[in-house]
Formats: structure tokens, C-alpha cells, sequence
């Protein structure tokens, strides 16, 4: 037989010295960290936001129409809110933190709605200066990305293209020299999305790691992303290497 859930009012099992129903009634444990501390969270309060962001991304997928570039930024950003405050039940285990760079050298592609956002920002909220040097990473470093008009022929083609590309070590161009996002507030969500719960060490490439996603349907979110970008741009709203949609700039239009 398993094991009987302790009484409402007994002593909690996980020896906090709280009764149960004060403890870890409704409590459930979402992983395990490297540290062996438990990401513990109440199911029922995660289940509101995901429930949330379930209907937004159905309401997008299943919409019909062209959008403009302003409601498609604001369904983005709702996207991506709703997203984070489920990442807020679990940060507290992440092994990731500021200055903690190593998926920043990852291949990711963004599609074109999540690049002008981000131009969006870097002219709205970054200085002049700040701008001309993050051109300059990627004109510095141009030649080892893949061509402006690279097109992605299969799952395995692209598997392979990202291995390689992560060992020589590229940085993002939005990478700081403290090792800090100097995008983060607009970041794409394939950027969101990259927590591990492993040893950081194990982020260098060494052994694997271990990611965690706080929402099932991780794929169902990528594919959402793609659908509201193309009702923004039609066909020109394809999912490109984040470095290709910033290779003349900042300007919007590509």
C-alpha cells in the first residue's frame, strides 16, 4: 500500500514542525535542484496562471485576420507576463542568475514579431551609444553566424547546426561584458524558456543538464509566437538565427 497523507491537523511528514494543513496540504514538489532543495508549489495557484495563458495562446491560434505590429507586441507581451509569473513559482531553485551566461552562446531562433519587439526596445529604452556597441558585437562577429538567408531544412539539420555552433562559443550580441542581458525585459521566449536545475558547471557543455519548463506545452507556446507573428507579417514571419533579423540595425523592417 502508499503511503496515507498525514491528518489535516498532525504534524507535517516533511518535519517543518507546522501542522499538515498548515504546510503541505495542496503542496506539490515540481523537481529536485542540484542542492537537493525541493521547488515546492501549490497546484491550484499554478493551475490559475496556466489555465490563463492556455486560453490566450488558443485564442491566438485558433484566430483568424492580420493583426498590427502594436496588438501583436501586446498579445507578445501578455505571452510572455503570464509566462514569467509561472516561472516565479520555481526561480527560487533555478541555477541560473546573473552573470550565468552559458546559454547565451546557444543557436536559438526568434521569430520576426519577437525581434522587433526587441528593436522596439533597444531604440526606445537604450542609449545611443549602447546601441552603436551592440551593432558593433554583431558586425564583430558576423562571419561565424550562419548566412542572413540561412533556411532551416530539417529538425536534424538544425540539431546539428546548434551543437556546433555552441561549441565555438559565440556570444549573444546582446550579451554585456558583466555577462548580463542587456535586452532582458524584451528577451524572446526560447531565451525565457532556457532554466536548468543542474549544476551550473554542467552548463559549460561538459555533462548534460537538466531544463524545466513551467508550462506542459512548451511547444504549443513556440507555436503560438509563430502564429501571432504571422498574422502580423504573412509570410515574412518565419523563425530566423535571433542574430539574421539585426544585421542592418535597429530600425524596424528587415
Amino acid at each position: 500500500m502508499g503511503k496515507v497523507a498525514a491528518g489535516r491537523n498532525e504534524p507535517c511528514r516533511c518535519g517543518s514542525g507546522l501542522k499538515y494543513k498548515k504546510c503541505c496540504l495542496g503542496k506539490e514538489v515540481a523537481f529536485v535542484n542540484y542542492r537537493g532543495e525541493r521547488a515546492v508549489y501549490v497546484r491550484n495557484d499554478l493551475s490559475v496562471i496556466a489555465n490563463r495563458l492556455t486560453a490566450l495562446l488558443e485564442e491566438i491560434v485558433a484566430g483568424s485576420g492580420s493583426l498590427d505590429i502594436y496588438s501583436g507586441f501586446n498579445l507578445l507581451k501578455e505571452i510572455y507576463r503570464i509566462y514569467d509569473a509561472m516561472h516565479e513559482f520555481f526561480s527560487g531553485a533555478y541555477s541560473c542568475g546573473k552573470g550565468c551566461a552559458h546559454c547565451c552562446c546557444l543557436y536559438v531562433t526568434i521569430s520576426r514579431l519577437e525581434a522587433d519587439l526587441v528593436k522596439d526596445y533597444v531604440t526606445g529604452s537604450l542609449s545611443k551609444d549602447v546601441q552603436n556597441n551592440l551593432y558593433n558585437n554583431y558586425l564583430a562577429r558576423a562571419k561565424e553566424y550562419p548566412q542572413r538567408g540561412y533556411k532551416h531544412k530539417s529538425e536534424e539539420a538544425v540539431a546539428r547546426l546548434a551543437k556546433g555552433y555552441f561549441n565555438k562559443k559565440i556570444p549573444c550580441i546582446f550579451l554585456s561584458e558583466r555577462g548580463e542581458c542587456t535586452v532582458y525585459e524584451a528577451r524572446p521566449f526560447s531565451c525565457r524558456a532556457l532554466v536548468v536545475t543542474s549544476d551550473p558547471e554542467n552548463c559549460k557543455g561538459i555533462n548534460r543538464i537538466k531544463r524545466f519548463y513551467p508550462y506542459g506545452d512548451h511547444e504549443y507556446i513556440k507555436k503560438a509566437v509563430l502564429t501571432l507573428s504571422e498574422r502580423v507579417f504573412g509570410e515574412d514571419a518565419e523563425a530566423r538565427h535571433l542574430p539574421a533579423w539585426f544585421s542592418n540595425g535597429f530600425m524596424t523592417g528587415f
